[in-house]
């Protein structure tokens, strides 16, 4: 019932539309005034178009990276900062936290796979 109102309803639709196409306007104006031999990509996380440059695809080729980026700067920066908070939370052996023990319920004791360090939780 709530999806047909939402689909009966036309404004709606026809302001998302809208919003859709000077959207797509203003990005291939930001593409056509770069440089020649840049690429324009989507971000994987935020769905944001991006360029990849001719200076970053050079890089990128010194590198010896054959993909092309699948992240903006800044979802490319939080990325980076999500996998280091969840490094920070291995032992000193490289090991994870027992989910269990974190919560006080686990019944492996000393024979579980995970940490039971609690300057680690």
């Amino acid at each position: 019932n709530a999806l047909s109102a939402f689909k009966a309803d036309k404004t709606n639709k026809d302001l998302r539309r809208a919003k859709t196409t000077a959207r797509r306007a203003l990005d291939t104006a930001i593409a056509a005034s770069q440089p020649e031999g840049s690429k324009q990509l989507t971000c994987l996380d935020c769905s944001k178009l991006f360029l990849f440059t001719t200076e970053e695809q050079t890089k990128f080729k010194k590198m010896g990276w054959t993909e092309m980026p699948k992240r903006c700067e800044e979802c490319k920066s939080n990325r980076v900062k999500r996998l280091a908070d969840q490094r920070s939370k291995l032992d000193s052996k490289k090991r994870n936290m027992c989910f269990a023990f974190q919560k006080g319920e686990c019944p492996r004791g000393a024979n579980c796979k995970f940490s039971h360090n609690p300057k680690h939780a």
